[in-house]
């Protein structure tokens, strides 16, 4: 009886450690998968535009997922930056400062927080000339950095079509 009640604990064990096996499988096939889904959904640059405006925004796409954007009206020369904002205390409707830096280079630009009436959040938007020296900066950069009210967020320029926007911005769609 013993020599069953042996065998069988034994038979028990190898079970439990084949079982074992079987789940660690499972659980690196799983990261796996969703490692390669999370590559998937990271941030990137696009560039985009309408009859009227053009933009081009940092973050993962067809989703809301988005760090900083810049736009303009097609021919304003004039662009802004976008920032979501859900990392300060803000107050809509008031003036703070967004500085930008580009590779160390810091250039401040007077922006206006808002807030979404639906879904609470807020933002922040900055705008400056798209012949003004942050956009040379932008252009040739590498890194850009935000600080708003003490919060830093970063972004790599690689990728980043700014002369596409920039075209735009300056009303030169089409090759007019």
């Amino acid at each position: 009886m013993s020599r069953g009640g042996v065998t069988t604990g034994l038979v028990a064990k190898l079970n439990y450690a084949a079982s074992m096996r079987k789940n660690l499988f499972l659980v690196i096939g799983l990261f796996l998968a969703s490692s390669h889904l999370a590559q998937a959904q990271e941030r990137e640059w696009s560039l985009d535009a309408t009859d009227q405006e053009a933009f081009l925004l940092f973050g993962v796409p067809n989703t809301d997922d988005v760090g900083i954007s810049f736009w303009c009206k097609i021919g304003s020369k004039i662009i802004s930056a976008y920032m979501p904002a859900s990392f300060a205390k803000l107050r809509a409707g008031e003036t703070t400062m967004m500085n930008l830096s580009v590779d160390g280079k810091i250039f401040r630009i007077p922006a206006k927080t808002a807030q979404d009436s639906t879904k609470g959040k807020f933002t922040v938007e900055g705008s400056f000339s798209a012949k003004d020296k942050l956009v040379e900066s932008l252009t040739s950069g590498q890194q850009l950095s935000v600080a708003i009210k003490g919060h830093l967020a970063s972004y790599p320029l690689n990728d980043a079509d700014f002369p596409g926007l920039i075209s735009a911005c300056n009303g030169d769609i089409g090759g007019n």
